[in-house]
């Protein structure tokens, strides 16, 4: 149905009764006046409609890809799926918490009801939502992880809600979000700028076209696209170029870097419809970095600010499902294929992006070196498969900012261990 925004809609109305009011009677009968009128109601009440609410689901999920969600509930993440619902029923007697495990399960009930429409999985991701409109989280890191996820989950509970608690759970997302905007607003190229002060993108979406908060929702949309058009995807794609990379290294690119730049990329997607993924190199090439920075053992270099042992979590498995689909990238479907799912409460961020029809390729047929110019790293190995081969990295490249180490001209070697560096 064609909605027009209500401030158009209303103006329209108003002319069109002034217009009715003039006309010679006898040019229309009463019978058709009245049939005019009733149209031009139904076209604003539309308008009004469409104004409050909008179309839902729109945050990573849309109407149009909802039954797609469902259908790969009961196919393909069958198993994924029943998972995620066993740990949620297993829970329900949690006391909900604005700790760091419960932003994991507040979106995890939300995805419950969204898939099932059980609506006992919407009251309890409501129990979070309470605590978040009476509370301001005092730790910045947890604080600032319950914005996205609360977010989401306010808009895959939606039809739930009442009028009182939309506008209180409303309070709650914006409450939280006021608080990180106190912090320090670090650079464009800082992991801590995509993951305080951009994140109020996404209240802004959730909340967009809302009859209430409309002040803050418009200033957190504006202020938000302009960050991610004008500051951060520029940013990022100044280190990447053509390649991929992170100056911050391995552990910050995929906890605090790519994790919420592709969250916030694909939020915009299904919430605007605008795909800004075409535009980002940086995402574009992150599961390329992340192969290649990859050691024989399964470790990831320890490069930048990234100490010994870290290896690719689940964090990362929802990164590459986003990636994946987004690009039809088959090297990310691998990557994310090799990482095992072994926390269920964390799985709703790889199981909603995924796509089941990217076919995973493994990476034996690339190169077996890549240079990454915007950052000035070089990695190279003897071998894609033999888990004893010797693996090297090689670094000179410019500073950027943030986690970014003061190491240029620093090289690795790796053969079971670090063997030269």
């Amino acid at each position: 149905m064609f909605r027009m925004p209500v401030r158009s809609a209303l103006p329209i109305f108003c002319i069109f009764l002034i217009w009715l009011k003039r006309s010679n009677a006898g040019v229309m009968s009463d019978m058709t006046k009245y049939l005019c009128i009733l149209m031009v109601l139904v076209l604003c009440f539309a308008s009004t409609s469409e104004a409050k609410g909008g179309k839902r689901p729109r945050m990573l999920v849309t109407p149009g890809t909802l039954e797609a969600l469902r259908d790969k509930a009961e196919g393909a993440g069958s198993d994924e799926f029943a998972a995620i619902k066993a740990r949620a029923d297993a829970m329900m007697n949690m006391k909900a918490e604005l700790d760091n495990q419960g932003r994991f399960y507040l979106p995890t009930y939300a995805l419950v009801y969204l898939v099932t429409k059980e609506e006992k999985y919407a009251s309890k991701a409501k129990e979070w939502f309470d605590l978040l409109a009476g509370h301001t989280i005092r730790n910045e890191w947890t604080c600032l992880e319950y914005i996205p996820v609360s977010a989401f989950a306010y808009d895959w509970i939606f039809p739930t809600l009442t009028e009182d608690e939309k506008r209180r759970f409303a309070d709650g997302m914006i409450r939280q979000v006021e608080r990180i905007k106190k912090l320090w607003r670090h650079s464009d190229y800082n992991n801590h700028f995509l993951l305080e002060h951009s994140s109020q993108l996404h209240v802004g979406l959730t909340l967009e076209g809302e009859g209430h908060h409309e002040d803050v929702w418009r200033k957190y949309l504006d202020e938000g696209e302009v960050w991610l058009k004008n500051h951060i995807v520029p940013a990022m794609n100044e280190m990447a170029l053509d390649d991929g990379g992170c100056a911050e290294g391995f552990s910050y690119m995929n906890w605090g870097v790519e994790r919420p730049l592709a969250l916030q990329i694909l939020a915009w997607k299904t919430a605007k419809g605008e795909d800004l993924f075409k535009k980002c190199s940086f995402t574009r090439w992150g599961s390329r970095y992340n192969i290649y920075g990859r050691k024989p053992n399964g470790e990831m270099c320890r490069t930048e600010d990234c100490p010994s042992g870290i290896e690719w979590g689940q964090q990362v498995k929802g990164t590459l499902s986003i990636c994946a689909a987004a690009y039809g990238n088959q090297y990310a479907a691998w990557a994310r294929d090799s990482i095992k799912a072994k926390y269920p409460n964390l799985s709703w961020h790889h199981f909603v992006p995924w796509n089941p029809s990217i076919q995973p390729k493994s990476p034996e047929g690339l190169p077996l070196g890549a240079v990454f110019r915007g950052l000035g790293h070089v990695f190279t190995r003897s071998s894609w498969t033999d888990p004893d081969s010797t693996w090297g990295m090689f670094q000179c490249g410019p500073f950027f900012a943030g986690h970014q180490h003061l190491d240029n001209n620093s090289f690795v070697i790796f053969k079971s261990r670090p063997a030269c560096y």
